[in-house]
């Protein structure tokens, strides 16, 4: 299973829709290139991005939100909404999107799904939507009496290789997936499915608990708990001290469990390296990388993306003679040759071959020309570096 992060997108906005009722929305965010420069961050294989406007009015209204993830991504894009002629299809994938979504048009005009695979093959994927089994059009306003199994059958007749199937009833309201649904389709279409829905079913099965920050409560379904700088939170019987780590995202938060000397990072202090800054600034990000490197040199960090041997390449090209890089660099080589991973690392040796947490070091500012400046304005220039490198 791969999972595919979503974007759903409305009037310019990042929003959700319950069961796709427009007066039910929950506003994630307005600047839609963000999210998916935090989705690539965090290890999108792929985004998906709908125009919920242009499902509804027939043709594409948000192109301009389209067009800025593109420019902010290099991850591919499945993009649907309101596509419903060959041409807006073909000028989807001549922006650079992977994959256009056949929705409306598809499920109600053969002619058109026979003609749109025939042309563009496999960078079409028939979207199916299904309330009850049946298939929903125009965004979700129109319920047809056409079986949703009975349209994979076409699609995969006509050549089609891949669908997304949606249950609407599932959609939004974070109940989790129809699993029985999804399979009882799967076997009506051999080919790939891309199943949408939440995972509040996974969350039951496995017993998980939610703990996230109290500032990001609005936007994270299914909650059990919210945390702030210097709450504990219990793990079995391990507890860990809350740190706020805001720079990546606005509310990013790690958790140091101090009796055990572990700290789990997530995507601000990576293996010589930290996380892009996407929702915070500079001055934030570099106050707390600061912060974990105040903590213990002898504390194991676990963060959340191995980068080590990308982050070793940008690092020796800001310091060269940096000998504990040096030596990192000859480990992390060995390891990944060995099969070994390069996590966890402590902060001792981040201190001494992260360029990041050094930027208060007189050399590294010199080495970005930048000498005599303050720290922040140094990180965020070694920041600004490390995304073109």
């Amino acid at each position: 299973m791969i999972p595919i992060p979503a974007i759903d997108l409305k009037g310019g906005k990042v929003v959700r829709l319950v069961q796709g009722k427009f007066q039910e929305e929950t506003i994630y965010s307005d600047g839609p290139e963000k999210i998916a420069k935090r989705f690539e961050e965090e290890g999108a294989s792929r985004i998906h991005v709908v125009d919920l406007d242009g499902a509804l009015w027939g043709t594409p209204k948000n192109l301009r939100s389209v067009e800025k993830i593109l420019k902010s991504v290099r991850t591919p894009l499945e993009v649907g909404g309101g596509i419903r002629s060959i041409e807006i299809a073909a000028s989807f994938l001549e922006m650079g999107v992977r994959w256009v979504i056949l929705g409306t048009k598809a499920c109600l005009d053969r002619g058109f799904l026979e003609e749109a695979l025939a042309e563009l093959g496999e960078k079409v994927i028939v979207g199916i939507d299904a309330l009850d089994g049946l298939i929903a059009t125009d965004g979700w306003t129109q319920v047809t009496r056409t079986k949703a199994t009975d349209l994979a059958k076409t699609v995969q007749a006509l050549g089609g290789k891949t669908v997304i199937y949606t249950d609407i009833s599932k959609d939004g309201a974070l109940k989790g997936p129809n699993l029985k649904e999804i399979r009882d389709f799967s076997q009506a279409f051999s080919k790939d499915v891309i199943a949408s829905g939440g995972i509040a079913e996974l969350k039951q099965k496995h017993r998980c608990r939610v703990v996230a920050p109290h500032g990001e409560a609005s936007k994270i379904p299914l909650l059990d708990e919210t945390v702030r700088e210097g709450d504990k939170v219990s793990v079995g019987k391990l507890s860990a001290n809350v740190i706020e780590t805001p720079g990546h995202t606005a509310g990013h938060i790690t958790f140091w469990f101090d009796a055990d000397k572990l700290a789990f990072a997530g995507d601000t202090l990576f293996s010589i390296g930290c996380g892009r800054v996407i929702e915070g600034t500079p001055e934030m990000m570099w106050a707390s990388l600061k912060k974990l490197r105040d903590l213990p040199g002898d504390t194991r960090v676990y963060c959340g993306h191995e980068y080590t041997l990308a982050n070793i390449k940008f690092a020796q090209s800001i310091e060269p003679g940096n000998a504990a890089l040096t030596a990192r660099a000859k480990e992390a080589a060995r390891q990944v040759a060995a099969g070994e991973p390069t996590i966890p690392t402590t902060i001792s040796e981040e201190k001494a071959a992260n360029v990041f947490l050094r930027a208060d070091e007189p050399a590294v500012a010199a080495a970005v020309g930048l000498a005599g400046k303050p720290a922040a304005q140094v990180f965020a220039e070694i920041r600004a570096r490390k995304n073109k490198f």
